[in-house]
């Protein structure tokens, strides 16, 4: 999956005219480094360690050729906890004090209008979880939970293609109905430790529920 949407991700950028770096994908160190953390929640202290992982190469990239500041798309997503992203991203640019990680709230009704339209226009791959295997495996549960069928990979892939089906899935209503499903549902206690802390709570009060 990683190479399938590096590719594509590659050509929407040389239509744009922008380089395209490739310097960061190494799955071996990624299990070495997840070890013990296996059935870590999401937005736990796993996906920490990867979005860490992920900002520190980053974050050495720019300060070795010349970039003062960079940022990620991982905080584009109503699925992810966007401190936790920035968090990781803060502390990668704080080892080089010629670099600078840039905070911005990429999680406006607008920007998520505007990803789905591209994401659509372009017909990038949808991925339906996270990303690793451990995320893969968690989702699945879920979805069999609720009578889905596995998410498609390999050969049975999905994209993008309706801007405004796309973004309903992304809503705050289905990453609510998500968690309180997953709470109410789970009743093993191993999915429970899996599932128990992915509600935080919103500064202003209320649920939030990030993925």
């Amino acid at each position: 999956m990683y190479s399938r949407g590096g590719k594509k991700n590659k050509r929407y950028a040389e239509t744009l005219q922008i380089p395209f770096i490739d310097a960061d994908y190494d799955a071996e160190k990624w299990f070495e480094r997840a070890k013990g953390l296996e059935f870590d929640p999401e937005r736990g202290e796993r996906c920490t360690m990867c979005f860490d992982m992920r900002m520190e190469v980053t974050a050495l990239y720019a300060k070795e050729n010349g970039y003062p500041v960079f940022t990620t798309t991982n905080a584009t997503s109503r699925w992810k906890d966007i401190d936790q992203v920035n968090q990781s991203g803060i502390k990668a640019a704080q080892r080089y004090p010629e670099v600078q990680y840039w905070v911005y709230d990429w999680q406006t009704q607008g920007m998520t209008d505007r990803k789905y339209q591209i994401s659509a226009t372009e017909r990038f791959y949808k991925q339906e979880y996270c990303g690793c295997a451990y995320s893969l495996r968690d989702s699945n549960l879920w979805r069999k939970e609720q009578g889905m069928g596995p998410i498609k990979i390999g050969n049975e892939l999905s994209y993008f293609e309706d801007p405004e089906a796309d973004a309903e899935e992304e809503s705050q209503e289905v990453v609510d109905a998500f968690f309180k499903t997953a709470n109410e549902n789970f009743t093993a206690k191993a999915d429970r430790k899996v599932y128990a802390h992915r509600v935080r709570t919103a500064d202003g009060g209320g649920d939030v529920n990030n993925w």
